[in-house]
């Protein structure tokens, strides 16, 4: 295939992504992902599927919520903590916008990495060793980038020992299904030695 040939089925997908359709909500997006693949994969790119999350966060209100949530959860021996609603909607635009310099991303997967990020610290908390109680102002990315840098380290271990998990499931399947019967080889070193004499 050319180059010309894959920029039209790109091109025909955005264009009937456009067009309105009568029979309904037919979800078009997903065509052009896969044409932009494909152009991407002939241009030389390796394309990776987008990291899955475990909770959804629509927006920054939910993002801050969230925080709250797993603070008053990881931590019900203290009182609960309130927030500053001003101050930690910007702290969190901060954070947002931060990473979708980063990463290039969506405001929509941003905002899920960062709550995945915040989950990170938590989980993790003992190795951040933190001089005083977490709140909000930890993901400032100021002078404390450096928590959502470890974060991220972490959550890029976690991943690769995941990967390093399944392969080591997949070979387990993979010998599992071997078959062990005789393949004819069983007298190798009666045949060598024949061969010898």
């Amino acid at each position: 295939m050319t180059e010309s040939e894959f920029i039209n089925k790109l091109r025909a997908a955005i264009t009937a992504s456009e067009q309105v359709n009568i029979f309904g909500n037919i979800n078009y997006i997903d065509k052009i992902i896969e044409e932009s693949i494909r152009y991407l994969r002939f241009k030389g790119f390796k394309v990776i599927e987008p990291k899955k999350f475990r909770n959804t966060i629509n927006n920054i209100d939910d993002l801050i919520k969230y925080f709250y949530l797993l603070v008053n959860s990881m931590h019900p021996e203290g009182y609960v903590l309130s927030c500053n609603s001003g101050k930690d909607r910007s702290i969190a635009k901060r954070f947002v916008t931060n990473r979708m310099i980063a990463t290039g991303a969506s405001k929509e997967y941003a905002l899920n990495e960062c709550g995945e990020i915040i989950r990170t610290v938590f989980e993790h908390e003992d190795e951040f060793k933190f001089k005083y109680a977490i709140n909000f102002s930890i993901f400032g990315q100021d002078n404390l980038r450096w928590v959502t840098d470890k974060a991220v380290q972490l959550m890029n271990k976690d991943l690769q020992e995941k990967e390093e998990e399944d392969a080591e499931k997949l070979r387990e399947k993979a010998i599992a299904t071997q078959d062990d019967s005789d393949l004819g080889f069983n007298d190798l070193d009666d045949l060598l030695a024949k061969m010898e004499e």
